[in-house]
């Protein structure tokens, strides 16, 4: 895998500096060596797929991996297509302009493999799916700001229409040819409200054409409600709704939610083992009930436990659930297991004293039920 990722960012470096080299005028030899260099690269993926096929043989159809697969598959395919076309035409003396713009296109292809590394890479997988996610607040988004744009830019163009049908009433021809050019029509109203929401052009700019309208105080008026609406209620209102959907779309995905949990365990046991080692300080590897009793009396090995979801009240509770029948001691992997198990839950911890409690008492009760029938018998 990991040379696999290696050989997709290695060729996606390549198609970049075969792009800056090809937008010049590259000599012959230049070319000849990118298209080897190409060939190479697309020779190498045919065989990394060829023998991930073999390793994998009916599984290569079956696993969960089969999207990835299928999508690998394609990409070999246009890659081993380029090749052989390449071969071809260079064998008949050259290639006309169209099949050389259809070879770069193709070519392009190749750098979507990128899209396995960043599945393969946690951190960017999480981005990946948050923007996928995040898809269908984006085309809500698109139709609010659409409907907010329509409604202001009907009522902007209908004012500057009145003062383009009149020229001779404008203030200059620098004021007019400005009005036209940012509200000549309504599509060109509407894009000069969008750029001032998207910070695409200075908004002073374009209120300050509305200043030669009739009643221009409260046509900038309204262009300064539209600002602060669209900038300080609908921008931070679209912004909270696509990182709650990034969210989402990252906690309830399988693969981030599994990635987490095992993380998570990993470390907790790391946490757990150094408890073990301050506890077992003569690295014996078990415990009897009076050192594992002095262990607790330690105030750093309670916080500790404390920290994990482990609040111990009684250690002699927690010491019957945790020893071993036989040896009557606590294993490490006893302690680990079982601590793995009650934390995280306050109520864990007392369940489980309650549970070992009870089955003391039972034993007990059967042990003097059985006492009491001897002597009843012998007597």
């Amino acid at each position: 895998e990991i040379l696999s990722m290696l050989l997709i960012i290695s060729n996606v470096a390549f198609c970049g500096i075969e792009a800056h080299i090809t937008s010049g005028y590259p000599s012959a030899e230049e070319r000849l060596s990118l298209d080897i260099v190409g060939m190479i690269y697309n020779l190498a993926f045919f065989i990394e797929y060829v023998l991930k096929f073999l390793a994998e043989g009916r599984e290569f159809c079956r696993s969960d991996q089969l999207s990835w697969n299928f999508f690998d598959g394609i990409v070999v395919f246009v890659g081993i297509s380029e090749v052989l076309l390449q071969v071809v035409f260079q064998s008949e003396g050259g290639a006309n302009a169209s099949f050389v713009r259809i070879l770069r296109l193709v070519k392009i292809i190749r750098v979507l493999r990128i899209v396995k590394v960043m599945r393969g890479l946690r951190g960017l997988r999480l981005l990946l799916l948050s923007l996928i996610h995040t898809m269908r607040s984006l085309i809500w988004t698109i139709s609010l700001l659409t409907i907010i744009l329509w409604f202001f830019g009907i009522l902007f163009t209908t004012a500057a229409t009145e003062r383009l049908h009149n020229p001779q009433r404008a203030s200059s021809a620098e004021a007019y040819e400005t009005l036209e050019q940012y509200y000549g029509n309504l599509f060109l109203t509407i894009f000069t409200l969008f750029k001032c929401a998207c910070s695409g052009m200075d908004w002073e700019t374009a209120s300050s054409a509305l200043e030669d309208l009739d009643l221009n105080w409260l046509w900038l008026s309204l262009f300064v409600v539209y600002i602060c609406f669209t900038y300080l209620a609908v921008l931070n209102i679209i912004t909270g709704v696509f990182c709650q959907g990034a969210m989402d779309g990252a906690f309830k995905n399988q693969e981030i939610v599994a990635d987490e949990l095992v993380a998570s365990r990993g470390l907790q046991k790391e946490q757990l083992m150094d408890i073990w080692r301050k506890m077992d300080l003569e690295d014996q590897g078990h415990l009897d009930y009076q050192e594992f009793e002095d262990a607790f009396a330690d105030e750093a090995v309670e916080l500790h436990m404390e920290v994990l979801g482990l609040k111990v009240d009684n250690p002699y509770s927690l010491f019957q659930i945790m020893k071993d029948k036989e040896t009557e001691q606590v294993h490490q992997e006893n302690f680990v297991r079982i601590s793995m198990q009650l934390a995280g839950d306050a109520k864990a911890v007392k369940l489980a004293t309650w549970q070992a409690e009870t089955r003391e008492t039972f034993q007990r009760l059967e042990t003097l039920i059985a006492d009491l029938k001897r002597q009843r018998s012998v007597d």
